[in-house]
């Protein structure tokens, strides 16, 4: 509580417009998965906290993974997003594709927005979430 007395250095500032974090919409995306296949496949989102060796700051890593709990919980992992643990941005977007990995560098949260929307509604991913249904309906695990 301000007392009659304190002066407001702050400035104007308000937290109601500050953006989600990639975090944050990495774990929303994570849920629309889980109601969108009504639990079929779920989301995942993974962080860990490294500090590579000869660096003094740490980074988080944080990897969004598909799973299908009916195929013995087989995850494909679709994104990497890797940044200074201080900081969302700049950062490091891995998409992971079939024939291999494909980085982009991030900047801010609307690009950030940009490129999660144009691989999650990618012809590919849907490619990789109808596969796994299927095969989740039919039990069959030995699909890769």
């Amino acid at each position: 509580m301000l007392h009659s007395t304190s002066k407001d250095l702050w400035g104007e500032f308000n937290f109601k417009e500050i953006e989600p974090s990639p975090v944050d919409l990495l774990r929303e995306q994570a849920n629309l998965l889980d109601e969108k296949t009504h639990n079929i496949l779920r989301g995942e989102l993974v962080t860990t906290s490294v500090t590579p060796n000869g660096s003094k700051q740490p980074y988080q890593y944080h990897v969004f993974n598909i799973v299908a709990p009916k195929l013995r919980n087989r995850r494909k992992e679709l994104i990497r997003y890797v940044h200074k643990a201080d900081a969302y941005f700049p950062a490091t977007m891995t998409i992971i594709e079939e024939d291999g990995a494909r980085k982009i560098e991030i900047t801010n949260a609307k690009q950030f927005e940009k490129r999660l929307a144009e691989v999650l509604s990618s012809s590919t991913t849907k490619q990789q979430l109808q596969n796994l249904i299927m095969a989740s309906r039919q039990g069959n695990s030995a699909l890769k």
